[in-house]
């Protein structure tokens, strides 16, 4: 049998890929799709339709994307202490749920949105000190 180095790699790369024990990987967990979930949340909470029960129970595997922003730069920590469509108190309580695990992921308060506000500053905005305060006394993960 004749295979050369091109067909040594390519085997390995094949073998690699595939778990030989255990469960498979699961769909969906790699960062690129994690990306893409991301943009979709980010969707959602700007047109007011996002669920903030799933968002309070997101997997730590989202830690590296949890500072992603929109096209204004607006994270979802951030439309997680604005009112955009909070229209009950559930809705208030689950987004507060929402930002307390997104700053267990690594949420940065630090950053600004296009509009040069922090999410600090929207819940204070939002009429939500208590969400504002929690905010301000995590500090924010600076970047070196």
């Amino acid at each position: 049998m004749k295979f050369g180095i091109k067909g040594l790699i390519l085997t390995a790369v094949l073998f690699s890929s595939m778990p030989l024990f255990g469960k498979p990987k699961k769909h969906g967990t790699t960062l690129l799709a994690r990306k893409r979930t991301m943009k979709k949340y980010l969707k959602q909470a700007r047109n007011g339709t996002i669920n903030w029960t799933a968002i309070s129970k997101l997997p730590k595997s989202f830690k590296p994307v949890v500072n992603m922003g929109d096209i204004y730069d607006v994270t979802l920590l951030m439309y997680a202490a604005s009112p955009v469509g909070l229209n009950t108190k559930q809705q208030y309580a689950d987004s507060a749920a929402a930002a307390h695990r997104l700053v267990q992921l690594g949420a940065n308060k630090g950053l600004r949105s296009q509009a040069d506000w922090t999410a600090s500053q929207y819940a204070t905005s939002a009429a939500r000190p208590k969400l504002a305060m929690y905010l301000l006394q995590h500090k924010p993960i600076t970047r070196a």
